[in-house]
Order: C-alpha cells, then sequence, then structure tokens
C-alpha cells in the first residue's frame, strides 16, 4: 500500500500542477484580452475626438465665411456708395473667404484619410463628411457669383470713375477757357514814349489845321501791330513816368486815374481800372 502510495503522490502533484498552469494561461489570456480592448477602445475614442475636432473646426470656418458674405452684401447693397475704403474692406473679406474655403478643402482631405486609417465604419459620420462636401461645393459656387458681382461692380465703379474724370476733365476744360476767356477780357496794353518816338513808330499821327499849327497828337488807327507792353488791367495800377510833361493821348475818362507829380510827373496811377480802359484798351502817353 506504502508502494503505491509513494507512486500516486508525485502523479498528484504533477496533475494538479498542470491545472494551475492552464489556469493562468486562461487568466493571462483574459488579461491581454482586456488591455487589447481597452486600448481599441482608446484609440478608437482619439480617433472620434479627432475626426469631431476636424468637424468643430470646418463648421466655424463656414459660419466665419457666411458671415464676411453678409458683410459683402450689406456694403455692395443697392444705392449704395461704394467708397474706396469700402472697396478696400471687401478685396479684404474675398481674400479671407478664399483662404477660408482653401483651409476647409484641407480639412476635408485630412477628415477623409483620418476615417480611412481610423477604421472606422461610422453611418452618421460618412453622412456628415458628405453634406459637408455637398455644402463646401454650394459654397464654391455662390463665392464665384460674389466675385462676379464684385467684379461687375467695380466695373461699374470704374465707369463711374471714367464718367466722373471726363465731367471733372470737361469741367476743368470749361474753367480753363472761362478763365482764358476772362484774361483775354482784361488784356490791355500800354506804350510810353516821346512824341517822335510814338510818331516814328507809327504809334501816333498829327491830324487837324495847318503845319504847325492847330495840329492834334491822334492813336493811329492800326495799333495792333505795334510794340505795345500788355498787361491785366486787374493788376496794372500804376504805370512810372518821371516827365516833365504828361500828354495821355487814347481817351480815358478823367476820373479815373490821377497824375501824381508835377515837373516831374512821377507816375500814371488807376484809380478806376474798369472805368479807366471801357472806352480804349490802349493807353498812350506821350512824354517830354
Amino acid at each position: 500500500m506504502k508502494k503505491y502510495l509513494i507512486l500516486l503522490i508525485p502523479m498528484l502533484v504533477l496533475f494538479f500542477g498542470c491545472e494551475n498552469k492552464k489556469q493562468s494561461e486562461r487568466i493571462l489570456a483574459l488579461q491581454i484580452d482586456s488591455v487589447r480592448s481597452t486600448r481599441l477602445v482608446q484609440e478608437k475614442e482619439d480617433a472620434i475626438n479627432s475626426l469631431l475636432k476636424t468637424l468643430n473646426e470646418i463648421e466655424e470656418n463656414l459660419a466665419l465665411i457666411r458671415s464676411k458674405e453678409s458683410i459683402i452684401s450689406d456694403q455692395t447693397g443697392e444705392n449704395r456708395e461704394i467708397k474706396p475704403d469700402v472697396q478696400n474692406r471687401i478685396m479684404l473679406n474675398i481674400s479671407d473667404i478664399n483662404d477660408l474655403m482653401d483651409k476647409n478643402k484641407q480639412l476635408i482631405k485630412n477628415l477623409n484619410a483620418q476615417v480611412r486609417s481610423s477604421n472606422l465604419k461610422i453611418s452618421e459620420l460618412d453622412k456628415t463628411i458628405e453634406r459637408i462636401n455637398g455644402t463646401l461645393a454650394a459654397k464654391e459656387i455662390e463665392i464665384s457669383e460674389l466675385k462676379q458681382n464684385i467684379k461687375s461692380l467695380n466695373i461699374k465703379i470704374d465707369d463711374l470713375n471714367i464718367k466722373v474724370g471726363d465731367l471733372e476733365k470737361e469741367s476743368t476744360e470749361k474753367d480753363m477757357i472761362i478763365a482764358e476767356r476772362i484774361s483775354e477780357i482784361n488784356k490791355v496794353w500800354y506804350i510810353v514814349g516821346s512824341r517822335k518816338d510814338l510818331r516814328d513808330g507809327g504809334i501816333i499821327s498829327r491830324t487837324g489845321g495847318f503845319i504847325g499849327i492847330g495840329r492834334v497828337t491822334m492813336p493811329s488807327e492800326d495799333l495792333m501791330n505795334k510794340q505795345f507792353i500788355e498787361a491785366d488791367q486787374r493788376e496794372l495800377t500804376e504805370i512810372p513816368l518821371n516827365a516833365g510833361h504828361v500828354e495821355i493821348v487814347t481817351n480815358h475818362p478823367a476820373g479815373s486815374y490821377q497824375l501824381i507829380g508835377q515837373k516831374p510827373v512821377e507816375k500814371l496811377v488807376i484809380t478806376n481800372p474798369q472805368e479807366f480802359w471801357k472806352t480804349s484798351k490802349y493807353l498812350v502817353i506821350s512824354i517830354k
């Protein structure tokens, strides 16, 4: 009996030892499965969070685009004057919209790559991505139409600027013509010289009476071609003379001027230009 017991004990030890090992292996396998499952769940959660973050960023960009579109629409409304600073703000908003659209396209590309790499099969997520793609496509059409409207608006503004420029040019030309006419109206001519010089120059002639007796000094009929000094009657207020004897040959109202000084007469002062030049635009002064 003892002999059998001696043989049985090692067998029992070996049997229970094998059973414990199998149980340990099963426990370890379960623990590994649990860790693997936990890791997979965490990876899925991380992937979903990343996808949601990308989706939120896309939605925020779309909201900004809508806001900037609304601003542009307000700025380009009917019967609204488009000032240069407003034009600049419109162009900046268009540039921002282009940047946001480019960002969204890249985010969608990244989103699709994330979905493929995560092996997630979520029907609602697929529908959301499809909806966003559709929204972006529609938004591109809207932005294209908006750009076309702004382009048309710029053309209208350019046309308006051209018309305003033409009007300003026309107004400037008219102002120049008016100024030239006013200047022409106010042109006067004068000459100062001795009687001999004036006669020799054809400025004056002697008429009436016998030679040396009762002759009167008169301006020549052809004064235009003579060497007169041209002046503006609005600016010509006095003419220096410094002569012992002065004779005003041309006809000018007596109350419209004064001769200052006596022997010599220092100067002629025109006190009323409009009255002085009313009867003649030419002034001939004979001195000696």
